[in-house]
């Protein structure tokens, strides 16, 4: 018979609790719904005393329950701290990261980074995923991944956010295109009417547009729009094929642009200009080459 219960159980708890539900712990954890309710069941065998409450698909602490949080947060913050002192003792940061980057930053930006920290921590797991910004902030917030990078700046108070680097889009033209040698560029009016291709809902690319046009007095829904493609490089093959034109990041497009397949133009008048943003849950304790890769990052922003 099972007389105490490990950590496992008390992370999935605490999980839980945070997340408001079975499924979304579940998810965060990488674990099926069944297992993460076994093992908090398994727990409140152990303790003899029911820690939770769920109704429908919300769970709610029980008075024991938030008697135990607080002794579980602890047992938590102790391990890592052990950890920690593990690895200052040994002076070598390995382990595994996760990072989750938004399409340019993601695509464009992160991979040579990866690379050059990865030389320099060899024994450090990197896994990186690509996501437009909402789903990158949402696995953040979720705990996913540790780090993400993103395009758009989100609000959420769960979140630590700070600027990186800047951005700028610009107009992406084939390289036949009519006003392909043009220096001066396209005004607005003229811009609008040509075919666009727009990346989906929920990007920073998209994001942006939105909210540079409507400062003009023109809505997403003005533009001559011939498709939404979910992806830079969709966008780019568009492009390619004649599907028609685009605003995109400089950086996405600066191989096809030196090879003589793109052009890009400038709207007059019009300046499309973001900063990408790193982005961490302010309540996780970071490991140890998640808070190295931040400063690894901090000081090439």
């Amino acid at each position: 018979m099972k007389t105490d219960f490990d950590l496992k159980e008390v992370e999935i708890f605490c999980h839980v609790v945070r997340l408001g539900s079975f499924s979304e712990a579940a998810k965060a954890m990488s674990l099926t719904q069944p297992t993460a309710s076994a093992h908090v069941a398994s727990l409140e065998r152990t303790l003899g005393a029911r820690l939770l409450d769920r109704k429908g698909r919300r769970v709610f602490l029980t008075a024991e329950g938030k008697t135990f949080l607080d002794y579980a947060r602890e047992m938590l913050a102790l391990r890592e701290r052990a950890k920690r002192a593990l690895h200052k003792l040994t002076d070598r940061v390995k382990g595994g990261l996760s990072i989750g980057g938004s399409t340019i930053p993601g695509t464009y930006i992160l991979p040579s980074l990866i690379g050059r920290f990865k030389s320099r921590y060899p024994e450090v797991q990197v896994t990186s995923t690509i996501g437009d910004s909402q789903r990158i902030v949402d696995h953040v917030r979720q705990d996913l991944v540790e780090v993400g990078v993103v395009g758009s700046r989100p609000t959420d108070r769960a979140l630590t956010v700070r600027k990186l680097w800047e951005d700028e889009l610009v107009l992406v033209v084939p390289a036949d295109h009519e006003h392909a040698k043009s220096k001066s560029g396209l005004s607005l009016k003229k811009a609008i009417e040509e075919s666009f291709i727009l990346r989906e809902k929920g990007s920073g690319t998209r994001q942006l547009l939105e909210r540079v046009f409507k400062t003009k007095g023109i809505r997403i829904n003005d533009l001559n729009t011939v498709c939404k493609l979910g992806s830079t490089e969709a966008v780019k093959q568009g492009i390619k094929e004649g599907l028609g034109v685009s605003i995109l990041s400089r950086r996405a497009v600066e191989d096809e642009v030196k090879n003589g397949l793109f052009r890009t133009l400038p709207i007059r008048g019009v300046k499309f200009t973001r900063f990408f943003y790193l982005v961490t849950h302010t309540s996780r304790t970071r490991s140890p080459a998640c808070r190295v890769f931040l400063e690894y990052l901090v000081s090439r922003g």
